[in-house]
């Protein structure tokens, strides 16, 4: 079964956490509070963004993180690959050297066509695009 790490799973719900506050900064325990996370696990999440250029760290009384540039800015590919890696599903689409039967493999064709679905929609989706979805979802359930 193809799966995301919880560490993207959150970190994407993070960042639109983040996004919602901008430019204004949250806490570590705030965040931890919302997303039910330990702090510590919270904080290995937000290390690899800040480290990333997404994330800024902001000392002292109502301090925090806060992204760098606005939602509108961080596309959501930039997220993956910091959190994930590669979202490629297999070695040879990204290294054609991997394999020895590239030239004629059937199937290179399937996972090339399903990672450049996946990077379009990574690359073409914001910050801001998933909090306007979060913000639509939570409008519905409080009604």
């Amino acid at each position: 079964m193809l799966r995301l790490s919880t560490k993207i799973r959150y970190g994407s719900r993070v960042m639109i956490l983040l996004g919602l506050q901008y430019p204004d900064p949250l806490s570590v325990r705030e965040m931890s509070e919302v997303e039910g996370l330990s702090n510590i696990y919270l904080e290995q999440i937000i290390l690899p963004l800040k480290n990333a250029g997404l994330l800024r760290s902001i000392r002292g009384a109502g301090g925090g993180f806060s992204l760098i540039k606005p939602p509108d800015q961080i596309k959501m590919s930039e997220i993956v690959r910091v959190l994930e890696g590669s979202w490629n599903l297999v070695e040879c689409v990204e290294n054609e050297n991997y394999c020895e039967k590239f030239q004629e493999c059937a199937t290179i064709d399937l996972w090339s066509r399903l990672f450049k679905g996946i990077s379009e929609i990574l690359e073409n989706t914001t910050l801001a695009d998933m909090i306007q979805i979060h913000k639509k979802k939570n409008r519905k359930s409080k009604q």
